[in-house]
């Protein structure tokens, strides 16, 4: 009996989530024309699933990923970056800094 709940327990384990679901209530961008927002915020979105797309290989989905706040740090842009590029470079902060949290780093 006890081998048996210990296989399934592993099995949950291992097993590839099969939809991953990713809030962000409030981001904060300063410098930008507001007109950018949703242009901003849609290539934000498309990075964000590109990077997931592999969620089996995420080590952060490990763990609790539930985190009030999420500081990703300054994203360094060439001058007059385009939304796209704004929206994908955050997207790409803010995957390192959930691998780097789950590491154990701020």
């Amino acid at each position: 009996m006890r081998r048996a709940q210990r296989a399934a327990s592993l099995r949950k384990l291992s097993a590839t989530p099969r939809a991953i679901e990713v809030q962000i209530d409030e981001l904060v961008l300063h410098g930008f024309p507001r007109a950018d927002r949703y242009a901003i915020g849609e290539a934000l979105s498309q990075e964000i699933q590109r990077l997931l797309a592999d969620a089996g290989k995420q080590p952060f989905l490990r763990q609790s990923t539930d985190r009030p706040v999420l500081d990703a740090g300054r994203v360094a842009l060439a001058p007059n970056a385009d939304p796209a590029a704004v929206g994908a470079q955050v997207g790409q902060a803010i995957h390192t800094s959930l691998n780097q949290t789950d590491k154990g780093k701020p």
